[in-house]
């Protein structure tokens, strides 16, 4: 059908998206086009057509899981963002190379208590730009992981992951993970050594790391209406 055609279409324009974002952007803020040009932009409705990159007979727009409004300064302990939607009440996120812990939210902001929180899991507080994309973190719980490729039947970690994705891949130190599910303190399933990184020991209260891209093709229908799909993926540093 005419409908299913258009669908398709979409999910190409999706894709496309993807590959633009990888190709143009710098790791890791790729936000295209930035959200503080998106004229008419909400969280309800993120890729307003006259603000999305045109491409075919389309359009898309890509996302992190959020971005900085304004830019903040090293010592900066209330972060505002476009949405905290679905990052748990309290844990961590990762701005370019810094993770920080935050205390609690509101719908557009991470509040963290003290100054202590910036430059977490051996990272440095640093100052981050407007749009700056803002991704989950936590931190490994439990021992230490040992130096090997043995896969596990789970990962235990600090905060909740609840901004990773259901199922996928996180990093610690250089060394990737494959995990199948997730649980508010582990990772399950847990496939060391991924796409061919080397294994490690990796000691409790290291950083482990996600960062995931949205891409939200769209495409006008005969009938006045809009197709729309959405791709999401892990990138990589």
């Amino acid at each position: 059908s005419v409908g299913e055609l258009k669908s398709t279409e979409a999910l190409y324009i999706a894709d496309g998206g993807i590959e633009y974002a990888l190709e143009t952007g710098t790791f890791p803020n790729y936000s295209y086009p930035a959200w503080s040009t998106r004229a008419g932009a909400t969280v309800a409705n993120p890729c307003p057509s006259a603000s999305a990159i045109a491409l075919g007979n389309g359009n898309f727009c890509v996302d992190p899981p959020t971005v900085l409004t304004a830019a903040i300064t090293a010592a900066a302990l209330v972060i505002p963002v476009v949405s905290t939607s679905g990052f748990p009440a309290a844990g961590m996120i990762r701005i370019d190379s810094e993770v920080m812990r935050y205390d609690s939210t509101t719908a557009t902001t991470f509040v963290l208590n003290n100054p202590g929180r910036r430059g977490q899991a051996g990272t440095a507080a640093a100052a981050h730009s407007l749009d700056a994309a803002v991704y989950p973190a936590t931190t490994l719980g439990g021992g230490a992981l040992p130096n090997n490729c043995t896969a596990l039947a789970s990962v235990t970690v600090n905060f909740d992951p609840a901004m990773f994705l259901s199922n996928g891949v996180f990093k610690i130190d250089s060394e990737y993970f494959h995990y199948t599910g997730k649980t508010a303190a582990s990772f399950t399933g847990v496939t060391r050594c991924f796409r061919g990184s080397t294994s490690a020991i990796h000691n409790p209260n290291t950083a482990v790391y996600q960062q995931w891209i949205t891409s939200t093709g769209s495409v006008s229908t005969l009938v006045g209406g809009t197709a729309q799909r959405v791709v999401r993926v892990t990138v990589d540093q």
